[in-house]
């Protein structure tokens, strides 16, 4: 998502504070997932996987292709951060207003830090489309390639945790909100790939 700041001017000859609004009036401020933001594959996975920023994409808007619902934490995330980020684009107002350069690129990423940390929150809360039995199920399969013995990570044992008790009674609703199958968080790849962007056009 970008976000930006405008500033109106009047008059001439201001120098160092028409210097500051002009850059302010150039900086954009990016947050998301970059395109090319590379994901290592996972234990047992074949070929080049695909980025974190078309993963992120998908989980976003949903792949009705794939069967896959959408999950959105980018823009719910940037929202809840609004009251936050217009902080920080305050304080890049008003150093531009004050002929101080780098008061601007200071504020604009403080809004952008403050926007990340909303985001991955976004994500560690939760509430979405619950994971699929197939994906489930492939995480409690997963194997390293090199030994064959099954991933000891903690998404994967959790999902061999919500199968065995699945099978033993307990109903899904309640494996679920126990977060033994949690969308989003299964390598945290894409979460730590959640990142802004400050630049000037």
């Amino acid at each position: 998502m970008a976000v930006k700041s405008t500033l109106k001017r009047t008059g001439s000859g201001l120098g160092p504070i028409e210097k500051a609004v002009a850059q302010l009036n150039r900086t954009r401020l990016l947050v998301g997932i970059p395109s090319g933001s590379r994901r290592d594959p996972e234990p047992g996975e074949k070929g080049t996987p695909p980025s974190n920023g078309v993963i992120g994409y998908m989980m976003e808007f949903g792949d009705a292709a794939m069967n896959l619902p959408a999950r959105p934490f980018l823009r719910p995330g940037v929202r809840a951060a609004l009251p936050e980020i217009r902080k920080g684009m305050l304080r890049a107002a008003t150093g531009a207003l004050s002929g101080k350069p780098s008061e601007i690129k200071d504020g604009f990423d403080q809004a952008g830090l403050m926007a990340v940390d909303s985001v991955q929150r976004t994500m560690i809360a939760g509430g979405f489309a619950p994971l699929s039995d197939r994906t489930i199920e492939a995480r409690a399969r997963r194997k390293y390639a090199d030994t064959g013995k099954l991933v000891g990570t903690k998404p994967a044992r959790d999902a061999r945790a919500f199968l065995k008790l699945r099978a033993e009674g307990t109903p899904d609703a309640v494996l679920h909100d126990a977060g033994l199958a949690t969308p989003l968080l299964d390598t945290r790849s894409l979460f730590r790939s959640v990142t802004h962007i400050v630049k000037e056009k």
